[in-house]
């Protein structure tokens, strides 16, 4: 009996020898292929979210975030104006501080102008700008009060030089009329100076301090990837 009791104790031994390793085993499969099964998930919805802020990017071309941007911008500028005791020095330090607030990255490289026409002259003043300039004070001041008549009167001069200029700052087949009229305060995309742009430009006419009027130049955006991210 005790023999026999013996070889029970022997058989169930041999099968946990080698059905421990057996369970234990299966579960390691099974823990290992469930954190695989993970990672790979992650991996996948990682690459279905780059995709998709790829796809509205570049779809996008990010002409919706130029224009909430440069409407911020703007409204925050005409505010500032609409103070019936202006001071110069403060106004201009406002902008600085508004451009920094509204224009850091991720928003792309850009060049931005601020211009003013006083009440009762026509002279235009470019009171603020952030950028390269390297096309003159006066051409872009011209280039402004250009987009502004135009605006005003629906016309045109196609002979006018600042007409000109503002060919050779838009591109050549850009519309300028269009631009100056429909366009007043819209994202539009640009291939002036040999290099493609968005261009954006709007004005205000306040009641005691003059024309305030402001241009921005953005870069084009090349690595849709990296700022559909950000």
């Amino acid at each position: 009996m005790a023999k026999l009791s013996s070889e029970k104790n022997n058989i169930l031994l041999i099968i946990l020898i080698f059905v421990i390793p057996l369970i234990a085993l299966d579960l390691t499969y099974y823990f290992i292929t469930n954190i695989i099964k993970l990672r790979f998930e992650k991996k996948e919805q990682e690459k279905e979210a780059i995709y998709e802020a790829e796809r509205l990017s570049n779809e996008g071309n990010f002409s919706n975030e130029f224009s909430m941007h440069f409407r911020e911008f703007f409204d925050e500028l005409q505010k500032a104006t609409e103070n019936s005791k202006l001071n110069g020095a403060f106004l201009t330090n406002h902008i600085e501080s508004i451009s920094n607030s509204k224009f850091k990255e991720p928003f792309p490289k850009s060049n931005l102008y601020v211009f003013h026409i006083p009440q009762n002259t026509n002279q235009t003043d470019l009171i603020y700008y952030k950028g390269s300039i390297k096309s003159g004070k006066k051409a872009l001041c011209n280039a402004f009060e250009q987009l502004h008549n135009i605006s005003k009167t629906r016309k045109i001069d196609k002979d006018n030089k600042h007409t000109t200029f503002l060919k050779n700052l838009l591109g050549e087949y850009t519309d300028i009329k269009a631009v100056a009229v429909e366009m007043k305060g819209m994202p539009t995309f640009t291939n002036g100076q040999h290099s493609n742009c968005w261009f954006i430009w709007d004005y205000v006419d306040t009641v005691n301090n003059g024309l305030f009027g402001v241009v921005l130049l953005c870069d084009e955006i090349y690595d849709y990837a990296k700022y559909g991210r950000l």
